[in-house]
């Protein structure tokens, strides 16, 4: 902030906190300088992307400027710079001209943080990743179908340059063999997650619902439908995505180990939802190739009284469509636990751990807990 030629700073880890500090007396504690007959400008970085305000000297009115936006808009309407500043506040949170909407999307494109998409800890990716993990990789080291539940625990951290976000997953699914000869099967997941990004909360859910179906021994095929939401308070974010997805499992066995080919298209895009005050559709639409390979390996020890194996995988993912923050990840996995290869209906668990890099700087790591039963 820059007023009567002093400057000051402060910083929030809440959308709501950030504009509620814009009143005169709360800006008046940030720079000594200010009052409300200032003339000032007032730079914000809401979750990276820069927004501006500015007064004029002896006005009430509030400027918005927004570059990404090219959106320039005043705030003049009320006798005071606190009841323009309410109008702003609204302005933003209501979407009127859609700028919420426009804001949103171009948050995706500028933000490494935005909780709907252009990150590992948004909505998006978690839809992509659960889906893929359907089809590909709780099936990659055997063919064979599990008629049962999963659950199991993800914690990831990823950062780019001075930002970082922290996500905690929780995916629950359940799984039914089915056809005449049982070896098809249906899977319903319910991934849970719970983001952090310095004091800032959000929380998402999908559900994701997926028919495999085995071509032959070696070969299934997983259409996919899933939908998600997200939201964030402190983001000052809300919104909703539905995806459609099919994704090609391959496994070929070899004397003492398997290699498995895993190939993925979805189309994913968002929807209006309304929640905690905001109202928004980025309109974000996005088309999704994942592809990945692993090779599993049994391994001359026990895990929890069963055979062990070791699984490594590397996935690359590509996102076309709308502009977001990174389009392009690497990832690199090892998992250790029970051989899924095994012909039996004892439980499986696995621990692993992933490495991730992206565009834009976006790196990080995962560790992951999974147990079928």
């Amino acid at each position: 902030m820059v007023g009567g030629d002093q400057s000051g700073y402060l910083g929030y880890s809440s959308v709501n906190n950030m504009f509620n500090a814009l009143s005169g007396s709360k800006l008046g504690s940030i720079n000594p300088g200010y009052n409300d007959d200032s003339a000032a400008m007032i730079r914000l970085g809401y979750r990276g992307l820069p927004l501006i305000l500015e007064t004029q000297a002896n006005s009430p009115a509030i400027t918005l400027m927004i570059p990404a936006l090219n959106e320039v808009h005043v705030f003049d309407a009320q006798a005071t710079r606190d009841l323009n500043r309410d109008d702003l506040k609204e302005y933003l949170k209501n979407s009127r001209g859609n700028i919420l909407d426009r804001l949103q999307k171009a948050l995706a494109r500028y933000s490494p943080i935005d909780p709907v998409a252009g990150n590992p800890g948004s909505m998006q990716f978690q839809m992509v990743a659960s889906d893929f993990e359907r089809g590909f990789a709780s099936k990659a080291s055997s063919i064979k179908n599990n008629n049962g539940a999963a659950l199991g625990l993800r914690l990831g951290r990823y950062s780019s340059g001075s930002l970082s976000n922290s996500i905690y997953t929780l995916p629950l699914s359940y799984s039914w063999e089915v056809g005449e000869e049982r070896k098809d099967e249906l899977m319903l997941a319910l991934p849970i997650s719970y983001g952090a990004v310095g004091g800032a909360k959000s929380f998402g859910a999908n559900i994701g619902l997926g028919y495999k179906k085995s071509i032959n021994d070696s070969w299934s095929l997983t259409p996919s439908i899933g939908y998600g939401i997200s939201g964030s308070v402190d983001l000052g974010s809300v919104a909703s995505m539905v995806s459609g997805s099919l994704t090609s499992n391959y496994v070929m066995d070899f004397p003492g180990y398997s290699i498995a080919l895993g190939n993925m298209i979805g189309v994913y895009q968002t929807l209006k939802l309304s929640g905690g005050g905001y109202s928004s559709n980025p309109d974000i639409r996005n088309h999704i190739f994942r592809n990945g390979i692993m090779l599993a390996k049994p391994l001359p020890l026990s895990f929890f009284g069963s055979k062990a194996s070791i699984e490594l995988s590397y996935v690359n993912t590509i996102y076309t469509g709308s502009d977001i923050y990174s389009k392009k990840y690497h990832e690199f996995g090892i998992t250790l636990g029970t051989d899924r290869r095994e012909e039996s209906d004892s439980q499986n668990m696995r621990v692993g751990l992933n490495y991730l890099k992206g565009e834009n700087g976006i790196h990080g790591f995962s560790v992951s807990f999974g147990y079928w039963f």
